[in-house]
């Protein structure tokens, strides 16, 4: 799968599943770029199951992303 294929499958996702997180930027021509996306632990690519956290860009969500990577590991 090329780099623009996964950009428009993580578009498609996040509109697809509308409770899921999704970024509040980043969009150029369609395709998603420079965003931080975090799956809890056995998350697989082909299931629809909802990130833990997706924002960008990544300079600006590093706290945000901290908080949702120590979400995670405190519930394992």
């Amino acid at each position: 799968m090329t780099r623009a294929q996964k950009a428009q499958e993580l578009s498609r996702r996040a509109s697809a599943n509308p409770p899921q997180p999704s970024p509040v930027c980043c969009t150029t021509r369609g395709f998603l770029w420079d965003d931080v996306i975090l799956y809890a632990p056995h998350t697989q690519w082909n299931a629809n199951l909802p990130s833990a956290f997706w924002d960008g860009p990544v300079v600006h969500v590093i706290p945000g992303l901290e908080s949702a990577y120590t979400k995670i590991a405190g519930a394992l």
